[in-house]
């Protein structure tokens, strides 16, 4: 088989080379894109529970209330530690238009962007029950008041999503050895 010795930058293509190749780009880019729209929410919910709560916190410390609005399922409660807040909140709008006003808040208090809000989760436990789970962790830094957040998620179709939240805060710091889990006993 004869090897042409032209180099291959000035070889001529064939006519419609040159559509087919910016076909491919743009197929290849909009599947690039796809996936970076769907991805954080839809892996996250597809993955595991603990998967899916660490993306509620991503999504909140960001501010982004469309990926945080997009993990609760649509029967969604929340319990959440604001005057604004005291009563339950049912039904995924209902969550949205309050954690809006708080998202809306944060950004306003910190304009030089994410993230707007630390949550900082330690001491995560994931306990799974099938197709339920309850994912709980202390927030902010060890040294200040004691945030506690409650996560019951159900796993259905979608993945997981979140059905209810609960999140409480001390006013004031826990003695040091009430921060830890007491020793199971014997």
């Amino acid at each position: 088989m004869a090897r042409s010795s032209v180099p291959f930058a000035s070889r001529r293509r064939a006519p419609g080379a040159a559509l087919v190749a910016a076909l491919v780009a743009a197929l290849v880019a909009a599947l690039v894109g796809l996936s970076a729209a769907v991805s954080p929410v839809s892996h996250a919910a597809s993955g595991g529970p603990r998967e899916a709560v660490l993306a509620f916190v991503a999504a909140y410390e960001r501010a982004d209330l469309d990926a945080v609005t997009a993990l609760f399922a649509p029967d969604a409660t929340a319990f959440l530690p604001t005057p604004r807040s005291a009563a339950r909140l049912a039904g995924r709008d209902a969550i949205r238009a309050r954690l809006g006003l708080a998202l809306d808040e944060a950004r306003a208090a910190r304009p030089d962007g994410p993230p707007y809000v630390r949550l900082a989760p330690r001491d995560i436990a994931v306990q799974e029950f099938g197709d339920a789970a309850v994912v709980t962790f202390h927030a902010g830094p060890a040294e200040g008041p004691l945030a506690r957040r409650t996560f019951v998620l159900r796993r259905g179709a979608g993945g997981w999503r979140i059905v209810h939240l609960h999140a409480s805060n001390l006013a004031v710091p826990p003695a040091p050895d009430d921060r830890a889990d007491p020793p199971a006993p014997d």
